[in-house]
């Protein structure tokens, strides 16, 4: 709305400067010239010949061009006017916005940032389940066989929280350093065991206590789980 603004106000400049230039060409001249008698009658030349296009023709011409066929109208003006530099310039303005705008869509249509962001936190995702599978592998292995006391045997896509398979008391600083938390939580990952955390990730037990861990926020449509 504010190019447009800007817009209407050139071409109201530019009808104004023209009614102005009409207007003093066509005002009659009452100076008489200096020196020169008043008896004497002006030399009035025979056959006159015209000079090309007047100003004041290309003035409404590339006028009318820009208010009704703006792109042809700047092409008029650039190669046809002898308008100033900075007027050219600020008419040009809207057509040069447009082009830079069409531009900037189409490098954020390449780059596509939001998939981008989307893969890392898959890949991020992939990788703490992982470490988080791998940590519960040594803990069973190191107890015999036994899953956590807080992880039942039929376990099916129980989370891993406080409130569902908590696990942190069992593997922090002795497996990982911190327990994992999804990207999509606003939290850091979990040292602190007593807290009222959740991972949102989710774990399932198998047939011989085989542990798969999976991120149900995995995004672009993606399902991510370990092992595979």
């Amino acid at each position: 709305m504010l190019i447009q603004d800007f817009h209407i106000l050139f071409i109201v400049d530019i009808i104004l400067r023209l009614i102005f230039t009409i207007y003093m060409d066509t005002a009659p001249n009452n100076t008489a010239p200096v020196n020169q008698p008043v008896s004497t009658p002006p030399i009035t030349p025979v056959n006159p010949v015209s000079n090309g296009t007047s100003n004041d023709t290309r003035t409404i011409v590339t006028a009318l061009l820009l208010l009704f066929l703006y792109p042809i109208g700047l092409i008029v003006m650039w190669s046809w006017t002898k308008w100033p530099l900075w007027l050219k310039i600020l008419l040009s303005l809207p057509i040069l916005l447009f082009v830079v705008a069409i531009l900037f869509g189409l490098v954020l249509i390449a780059i596509n940032p939001s998939s981008q962001f989307a893969t890392a936190n898959n890949t991020q995702r992939m990788a703490d389940i992982t470490s988080i599978d791998q940590a519960l592998s040594e803990y069973i292995a190191d107890n015999k066989g036994k899953l956590p006391s807080q992880i039942p045997s039929n376990a099916q896509n129980l989370e891993i929280s406080k409130s569902g398979a908590d696990i942190c008391s069992d593997i922090v600083t002795t497996y990982l350093p911190s327990l994992p938390v999804d990207p999509s939580i606003a939290e850091k990952n979990i040292t602190d065991c007593n807290s009222n955390y959740d991972t949102g990730f989710t774990i399932t037990v198998g047939t011989n206590n085989k542990i798969t861990i999976y991120a149900p926020h995995a995004e672009l449509g993606k399902k991510i789980l370990y092992p595979l």
